[in-house]
């Protein structure tokens, strides 16, 4: 009886070996403690305009039918090879946006900001009274790795944070690294690398605690993942039912 003992709690020992600490699961728990800073103030990066992106361009006036030549319509779209789903201004690989009446219009290394100022000033000698609105509608990041659902996603915020993008993908899985989570970055034609440690509270001071267009966020896994795949007892578990259904049953006869 005392050799069945010893074999069950082998098992058990190596099946509870592969467990996740539950210090492991969660976020913020390590550094300097939260407090409450009422009117804390924190600056939040703008978005720069690449290659590739959408924009959206509203542009108003009290004079709505002058107005009406500079809104992208549909067919308009599609003469500029766009999707008709889109109703956008697609940034070619120069750097530029093709614009009713104005042209082309460069608007690569921009701030929606800085573009929308730009075509005020470009519109006033048909509009004096314009009023622009310039977004990004194809924001756009991927999420790899240990977390429940990877891909890319697509939003129409200019300003995101890691915490938001992980939330999209489901959340980190019980095996994620969240100490050493990777941002891929690409700018200027540069390469860029960051890791961040969401244990920690000093995360939200990270310069890349706000996304960018295309980044990527790798979660890599913890040593307990490869434990739970690679583990003796995973091979046999499945015997080590029926040796301890066989020993039960003999040691039950032989009494």
């Amino acid at each position: 009886m005392s050799k069945l003992y010893l074999l069950l709690g082998l098992f058990f020992l190596i099946g509870f070996s592969a467990c996740v600490p539950y210090e492991r699961l969660v976020n913020f728990n390590e550094g300097s403690a939260f407090e409450s800073k009422d009117g804390e103030i924190f600056s939040i990066p703008e978005l720069i305009v690449q290659a590739d992106d959408v924009l959206q361009i509203d542009v108003q006036s009290w004079d709505t039918e002058a107005a009406a030549p500079f809104n992208v319509s549909a067919e308009q779209n599609f003469r500029q090879g766009n999707s008709n789903s889109v109703l956008g201004y697609l940034v070619k690989n120069n750097g530029e946006i093709d614009f009713p009446v104005l042209g082309s219009v460069k608007v690569e290394g921009f701030t929606t900001k800085q573009i929308r100022d730009t075509l005020i000033h470009k519109l006033k000698p048909y509009l004096t009274d314009a009023s622009i609105n310039v977004r990004v509608i194809n924001f756009k990041i991927s999420v790899l790795g240990e977390v429940k659902i990877p891909g890319t996603i697509t939003l129409q915020e200019e300003q995101v944070t890691i915490l938001e993008a992980l939330s999209q993908a489901g959340d980190l899985t019980a095996y994620g690294n969240r100490r050493n989570v990777l941002i891929i970055r690409e700018k200027e034609g540069r390469r860029y690398y960051g890791r961040l440690n969401l244990h920690d509270t000093g995360v939200f001071n990270s310069p890349y605690f706000y996304l960018q267009q295309n980044d990527v966020i790798y979660v890599e896994p913890i040593e307990e993942k490869a434990a739970t795949i690679n583990t003796q007892f995973n091979r046999l578990a499945p015997w080590a039912t029926v040796v301890v259904s066989f020993a039960t049953l003999i040691i039950s006869i032989t009494r």
